[in-house]
């Protein structure tokens, strides 16, 4: 590499934008002196070295110094950016304040809500309680006028208790009509879910003929005393539903055939007919 043609350029412009770059950053007084070249390097150097040393020393002490004008904005900027992270991390800790108790006023509402939907499902089932109460009241009213075949039966409810909430339903297979009252004979099973579903009671001693026979062994099974006594069980559940069983007109027998009469008619032929025959007649 070819010799500089003035000695000791490259360290003499380094010094020099020092200089300039100490002037730039400081307001205070700074006398920053450039070393003297020497012009031949035959020369005494050592001085030149000296004096450049002790302006980087100098220069290094004014780019450094925490008073400077650089440092303290540094020191301000600093600040500045710490005050808005505190700011930040406030605001932070507001909102998650305010997101928790969003939290717990959602959840006391979830609450109250459904503290609210149980309320009304409650209301509805005193209401639903009520009306089938009033329902079933006019419908064993009307049964009781029932007494021909054709005659419509009114459904009368009973509280089932088979679901999540016990609610008042009419069983499947309740008889609309006093003949399907009287097919139920010929449906045991059906008849003993109807004796189930309307709670018909003392069904464990239909084996005993009155009601001092306690030497008679008691059912354990419903439909064990349902298929036995079918017409035992009717009578249970026409009371139930309103029926005046005794005065119900029954199917007429193989015996009975012929035009159809009425029950003041009837009356007479039954009794000239063999109960044995007849399995209506076991009351």
């Amino acid at each position: 590499m070819a010799p500089s043609a003035t000695p000791f350029e490259p360290s003499y412009t380094a010094l020099k934008n020092l200089r300039q770059k100490v002037h730039k950053h400081t307001t205070a007084s700074v006398n920053l002196t450039l070393p003297i070249r020497p012009q031949d390097l035959s020369a005494d150097v050592n001085p030149y070295i000296d004096d450049a040393i002790g302006m980087l020393s100098e220069s290094t002490a004014f780019l450094y110094d925490d008073e400077a004008p650089w440092a303290m904005r540094v020191k301000d900027v600093k600040s500045e950016v710490l005050a808005a992270v505190d700011r930040v991390d406030t605001k932070v800790e507001e909102v998650k304040t305010d997101v928790a108790e969003l939290k717990h006023s959602m959840r006391m509402m979830e609450v109250h809500s459904e503290f609210l939907e149980n309320q009304i499902d409650s209301v509805k089932e005193d209401v639903d309680n009520v009306r089938s109460g009033v329902n079933n009241g006019v419908a064993i009213q009307l049964n009781s006028l029932r007494k021909w075949l054709d005659d419509p039966i009114e459904p009368v409810s009973a509280v089932d208790r088979t679901g999540d909430r016990p609610k008042y339903t009419v069983a499947e297979g309740f008889p609309y009509s006093v003949k399907d009252f009287w097919k139920l004979i010929l449906n045991p099973t059906a008849l003993t879910e109807l004796a189930r579903h309307y709670s018909v009671r003392d069904w464990d001693r239909w084996k005993r003929a009155t009601s001092a026979d306690t030497d008679v062994t008691c059912y354990m099974e419903l439909q064990d005393a349902v298929t036995a006594h079918p017409l035992k069980c009717l009578r249970s559940l026409a009371m139930k539903w309103g029926l005046q069983y005794s005065i119900l007109e029954r199917p007429r027998t193989a015996q009975q055939q012929g035009p159809r009469k009425r029950k003041a008619d009837t009356v007479t032929d039954r009794n000239d007919v063999d109960s044995r025959t007849d399995p209506f007649l076991e009351y």
